[in-house]
């Protein structure tokens, strides 16, 4: 270390004496300068804390980070250091090169994580690898740490977390951006092709030359999107689609190739692989469409020549249609046919005003041209010899019509587009092998979709109409005070799904099951309410309203109908018996049918069916395998037990906004699903530690007052 001695006139023997004990004087000063600082604030959060936690357990669980044994140097920044250097940047929601600038020159800061005043902090990318260490070794071991000394700290919260606790859910968004479709899958193909590369380098680049590039990727000045209209993104679409399934079987080939890949790396290159398949699977439709060969003989097709038969129309999504005329089959698109259109014949008008199928809600081969055809005028129709009108058309303005004509009737104005209606899918034109990529509508789309390969961990959350997030969501379970368990899933996984699970972790970490569990109408179906009670061996109740509390309808429902003992039966109001059951295809339950005949005279015939009076329709009533849950929760939710319970529900409204403004719960700051629950649990952590120390605070406060006599 060179010493830089400051422009002083000391004695000969005091620089020596410097000299010798420098770094004893700096450490001597350091711990004068801390001294003082911490009588200037007492109360401070970081001062709090590092009287309440026991440090070394958390330094145990984080040593083994750094080897023990072996050649090497001394490590610069122990354990315990970046132990408590995480979390701070927890407790403050910084990211890591501001928590490495805190620590370089905030005090209070560096006094805290452990380091002398004039000792030099870490930099951020150590504090990288070892958050991630510690994410992929002791993932939940820092929660679990600080929850169970503050058990130990506080008894009552234990009880408490015993009696009733309160779950909930809440979005994280992802660290992705939502891509558009093709460019999802461009992305998708880029990481497949990047993670052969990693596995081999010579494989990757014959996968490469086998395909097209630009096909798949596109040219360097490829056109935007939202400059392409809606035919123009259907082409580049099925362009892209091909390609891309081109490229997964090249690879795929190259990894049934000899001499096979090690088996951690292929099994890398395999999950992009059905990443790439399940996005096509989820957001496409892929048909093949025969085309039949087309007979030209000479230099001029004639219309019959140019395509006899259009092929068939790849299925749709579907939707209502109107009726398809008979001239559908014999006329032709252009883009069905050669390079020159036919020349359209020119025919009086139908008849009839029954609609035409070339329209939007069908499917048919005009719609495969850029634009439609053009519609060629109406020849006139010849007089007839009593007087009739003449049909006239707007082709030729210089025509009048004649006195027998009837005046114009006033168009009514086109009605306003159907916000709910299913819009139709733009179709494009078949590739040379017939094969056809439609994009599927909304209500058809997969589930569990993936929005982005720079995330594919992430999904998409609904949550409530037109409201939705691409990332995770994030089920928390409380107390009245603190987080007890926490536990993050992909987006679209439904709300309170692995509640169960929760609960099971918190019996086998803490040895702690609680009484009650309130929750929202997630948690209250019947199916649930049998799995929380299988997990806990009944120990659990769930307090949640039933998710059919809300029906507004006067024909009987389910509750209505009486089972019998044995489970053979269901008897409805009128007195009526069904023995006729049918294991249901879409619920966990049985369908029983009542049929018309004997419901004839029935006199509360409208209070139970839909159709009229003599209808041969029967009825059906579904009877979920979870019955008796139900039933006894419609109980309980009539008593002001539950009343009660549910008054406590805001506590888990104020800790999810305490999660997400103040503790950087919101947005993941890495990607992946692992990762985004470590944040979580971190998180949850630095809630916990800030009400821990405020309850501490209050409970000094309120002892320092005197009791009044």
């Amino acid at each position: 270390m060179q010493i830089v001695m400051p422009c002083l006139s000391l004695p000969k023997y005091v620089e020596s004496l410097l000299t010798t004990y420098y770094t004893v004087v700096l450490d001597w000063f350091s711990g004068q300068v801390y001294t003082n600082l911490l009588k200037r604030d007492p109360q401070h959060l970081l001062v709090q804390l590092s009287k309440q936690i026991n440090w070394v357990k958390l330094e145990d669980l984080c040593r083994g980070f750094h080897h023990d044994q072996g050649a090497g140097a001394p490590p610069t920044h122990s354990s315990a250091q970046l132990a408590r250097a995480l979390l701070v940047g927890y407790l403050y929601n910084w990211p890591l090169r501001q928590l490495e600038r805190q620590i370089r020159f905030n005090l209070i800061v560096k006094w805290f994580v452990g380091y002398s005043v004039y000792a030099d902090g870490p930099d951020h990318c150590t504090l990288e690898r070892f958050e991630v260490w510690v994410a992929e070794h002791q993932h939940r071991a820092i929660f679990d740490a600080v929850l169970g000394q503050i058990d130990q700290s506080m008894p009552e919260e234990h009880q408490s977390a015993q009696q009733q606790q309160i779950g909930d859910t809440y979005a994280q968004e992802a660290n992705a951006a939502k891509e558009s479709l093709v460019h999802l899958i461009r992305h998708a193909c880029k990481r497949l092709l990047t993670a052969l590369a990693n596995a081999d380098a010579a494989r990757a680049a014959l996968v490469r030359t086998q395909m097209d590039v630009t096909t798949l990727f596109g040219a360097p000045k490829e056109r935007r999107e939202y400059y392409l209209t809606e035919l123009q993104r259907a082409v580049r679409l099925q362009t892209t689609v091909v390609a891309a399934l081109q490229c997964t079987q090249l690879v795929q080939a190259q990894l049934d190739a000899v001499p096979p890949l090690v088996s951690d790396v292929n099994k890398g290159v395999i999950s992009w692989i059905n990443i790439v398949h399940k996005i096509l699977a989820d957001e496409v439709q892929i048909n093949t469409v025969p085309i039949p060969p087309v007979a030209v003989t000479g230099s001029d097709p004639s219309p019959s020549q140019s395509a006899a038969t259009p092929p068939p129309v790849p299925p749709a999504p579907p939707m209502p249609s109107p009726e398809p005329s008979a001239e559908t089959e014999s006329d032709p698109s252009p883009s069905q046919s050669a390079a020159t259109p036919p020349p359209v014949p020119l025919s009086p008008p139908a008849p009839s005003a029954e609609p035409s199928a070339e329209t939007e809600s069908d499917p048919s081969p005009s719609q495969y041209a850029v634009t439609p055809p053009p519609v060629p005028p109406t020849p006139l129709t010849p007089p007839a010899e009593t007087g009739a009108p003449v049909a006239m058309t707007d082709a030729d303005p210089s025509l009048r019509q004649s006195a027998a004509t009837p005046p114009p009737v006033p168009l009514a104005p086109p009605a306003p587009p159907d916000k709910k209606a299913t819009p139709v899918p733009v179709v494009p034109p078949p590739t040379s092998d017939g094969t056809c990529v439609v994009k599927r509508a909304v209500p058809v789309k997969g589930a569990y979709r993936i929005g982005s390969a720079t995330d594919p961990d992430a999904t998409y959350r609904l949550h409530g109409p037109n409201k939705s997030a691409l990332g995770y969501n994030v089920n928390v379970l409380i107390s009245r005070n603190f987080v007890r368990d926490i536990e993050v899933a992909t987006g679209a996984q439904p709300d309170a799904s692995i509640l169960p699970d929760m609960l099971l972790s918190q019996q086998a970490r803490h040895n702690l099951i609680p009484t009650k569990v309130i929750y929202d109408m997630a948690a209250g179906s019947g199916k649930m309410r049998h799995s929380v009670a299988s997990a806990t061996n009944n120990h659990t109740l769930i307090v949640a309203a039933l998710p059919n509390a809300g029906r507004h309808t006067t024909a009987f429902g389910p509750e209505q109908f009486i089972l019998s003992p044995d489970g053979l039966a269901l008897t409805c109001p009128n007195s009526k018996t069904s023995f006729v059951a049918v294991r249901s295809g879409s619920g966990d339950g049985r369908n029983f049918h009542f049929l018309a005949n004997p419901c004839a005279d029935c006199p509360v015939w409208s209070q139970c069916r839909s159709q009229r009076p003599g209808s041969s329709r029967m009825r059906q009533v579904f009877i979920s395998d979870y019955r008796s849950e139900v039933v006894a929760a419609r109980l309980y939710n009539q008593t002001d037990d539950y009343k009660a319970d549910m008054k406590s529900r805001f506590l888990v409204e104020r800790t999810i906004a305490a999660l997400v403004r103040h503790n950087g719960g919101r947005r993941s700051r890495r990607c992946g699903l692992p990762m985004a629950d470590f944040q979580a649990k971190m998180n949850a952590t630095a809630f916990n530690l800030k009400r821990w120390v405020r309850l501490l605070f209050l409970s000094a406060q309120t002892a320092k007052i005197p009791a009044v006599a």
